[in-house]
């Protein structure tokens, strides 16, 4: 149904920093990004579990499949990869933001706060999202895929999160501001499907959302 907000709340926590991005390195434990060169392996209470400072000025970032992280540097949006012992190795070159790719073999990012696009897996263009009808001025933040192949959009300016199918189709809101939501700046998911939401008022949020 349009507009529906379908999920279960599971725990909240406060982050002493600024969350600027959030991405699940296991089931328990989450990198946050306060921007800069200030990184955090936290847990779902919000405990510092491994401080690191990779004195880069961070945009974006992915964890890979070996536990690795991979951030974008504002300056000149250069691809480094950060090892678990804190050593940095330059990657690659390319757009500010880091791409999702969706089960079905899509590749989904962020044009520039703007809209969401979507190529399959031979570089051809699928479709381009804008938000949904009758919003203020879409502002996607950040973006997940999730294992039923939808993408799930952070918009920083509406303050909610939203559910698409994998043709880009609106299904749902997942959390607004009228539940608690500030303004969201970072979201990962976990394979239980635990939504891990950062907000600019230091609070985590993990929620459970069905699907």
């Amino acid at each position: 149904m349009y507009g529906q907000l379908y999920h279960v709340h599971v725990s909240s926590f406060r982050y002493r920093g600024y969350v600027w991005r959030i991405k699940l390195f296991n089931q328990d434990e989450a990198w946050v990004s306060e921007g800069y060169d200030k990184l955090k392996l936290v847990d779902k209470r919000g405990r510092t579990v491994k401080p690191l400072s990779t004195k880069l000025d961070i945009f974006d970032m992915a964890i890979t499949n070996t536990g690795d992280l991979l951030v974008t540097v504002t300056s000149g949006f250069h691809i480094k990869q950060v090892t678990g012992s804190g050593d940095v190795v330059a990657f690659a070159n390319m757009s500010p933001h880091l791409p999702c790719e969706n089960k079905n073999g899509d590749i989904v990012v962020i044009d520039f706060w703007e809209s969401v696009k979507v190529i399959d897996e031979k570089g051809q263009h699928r479709f381009t999202y804008t938000g949904p009808q009758q919003t203020k001025t879409f502002e996607p933040y950040d973006i997940v895929c999730n294992h039923n192949e939808e993408i799930l959009v952070l918009d920083h300016n509406n303050k909610n999160i939203q559910q698409l199918d994998k043709n880009g189709i609106f299904i749902s809101y997942i959390l607004t501001q009228q539940e608690r939501l500030s303004i969201p700046t970072a979201l990962t998911i976990d394979t239980n499907g635990e939504l891990w939401i950062g907000c600019e008022d230091r609070q985590v949020h993990i929620v459970k959302y069905l699907t």
